[in-house]
């Protein structure tokens, strides 16, 4: 049986393995925080929608490039709250004046998000889950189980877009009373 001081440094150790994650969520504040003081986010997003409006750019492919940027963010961020808290001050307001709900755009952003984060080397848990695999065979490596989830995350991105995609041509709410478009 250990005592006290073993439990201590049992939880010192769970603690310490968090400090790639702590690290990440101090960049994610800091360029939170610029953000906010310049008001590139408002910038971005009243050009961006002018942009986008000027190339009558108002369908489907808007959201499915909202669907890559963060799928493609994801492999850089793997916090999907953090994720989102630099992206929705520029996508909402910028796709809100280009006519869709936000409920639409999260929806998009959530499909890039959780498509490929299962994938990418930097999110917390890797390690864990590597550990796992190395319970039963000690030889496998960081790119043994990125290569063993790559399938799923494809198949992931492609069956979550081809649903959304029916639900946006279909017209089926989102939910109770949300379309994908502002009324």
């Amino acid at each position: 049986m250990e005592d006290f001081g073993d439990v201590v440094d049992r939880f010192a150790e769970a603690i310490g393995s968090m400090k790639f994650f702590l690290v990440v969520i101090f960049f994610i504040a800091q360029f939170s925080a610029y953000f906010s003081w310049t008001n590139i986010g408002l910038w971005i997003s009243v050009n961006g929608a002018d942009f986008l409006l000027s190339i009558d750019a108002t369908g489907f492919g808007v959201l499915f490039g909202v669907i890559v940027v963060s799928a493609l963010l994801t492999l850089l961020i793997t916090s999907g709250s953090g994720l989102w808290a630099i992206l929705a001050p520029i996508f909402v307001p910028m796709l809100m004046q280009v006519g869709f709900h936000p409920a639409a755009i999260q929806m998009a952003y959530r499909i890039g998000d959780g498509s490929t984060s299962m994938i990418t080397p930097l999110m917390p848990y890797m390690i864990v889950i590597l550990g796992f695999m190395r319970e039963w065979d000690k030889d496998k490596k960081l790119g043994h189980l990125i290569s063993n989830t790559l399938p799923y995350a494809i198949a992931v991105f492609v069956t979550q877009t081809l649903v959304f995609l029916g639900f946006y041509y279909l017209d089926i709410p989102l939910g109770p009373g949300i379309g994908f478009h502002l009324e």
